[in-house]
């Protein structure tokens, strides 16, 4: 758990290929659904756009969509539950797999620097390589240093005003 860009995808990676734990990012998932034009996508779409925080009971049909045929996986989840809400409904749905939680790990860290760490953050269309102007920056600006794809882009929500929001949420 942490504020957007405190880590959690980077440190989930790790869990991901030493421990072969099952990342669930219901960014990815929500991403993917936006991605796909699906229905479920398009309300994500309008949400996200605007620097908002997706409603808990779509955040939840996404993550059930997620886990389907993953049940014998060991499941990290990535920034999921964001409230009290949210973790009674995982509760629940971990429940419907005869699960439950075993550990949380919490992602503190200064919103200046997550500021910089999202405004900052450029992505590759062509690998999905992450970099960052500020602190990771590619070899040459602009073009991914893995795949060589140019331009580098930046999510519409890692504005400094749709980042400011976000934290603040």
């Amino acid at each position: 758990l942490g504020a957007p860009g405190s880590g959690k995808g980077t440190q989930s990676q790790s869990f991901r290929e030493d421990l072969g734990y099952f990342h669930v990012s219901t960014g990815d998932l929500i991403r993917a659904e936006i991605s796909n034009s699906t229905e479920l996508g398009n309300k994500f779409k309008e949400y996200s756009s605007q620097g908002k925080l997706v409603p808990d009971s779509l955040v939840l049909d996404v993550l059930k969509n997620g886990l389907k045929g993953k049940e014998s996986s060991n499941w990290l989840f990535d920034g999921y539950p964001r409230n009290l809400e949210q973790a009674g409904m995982l509760v629940d749905l971990l429940n419907d797999f005869g699960r439950k939680i075993d550990h949380a790990i919490f992602l503190d860290c200064d919103h200046d620097i997550l500021l910089k760490r999202l405004t900052g953050r450029r992505l590759c269309k062509g690998c999905s390589d992450i970099y960052n102007i500020h602190f990771l920056a590619p070899k040459v600006s602009g073009k991914c240093d893995s795949c060589e794809s140019e331009p580098l882009y930046q999510r519409k929500d890692d504005t400094e005003e749709t980042v400011k929001n976000r934290l603040n949420v």
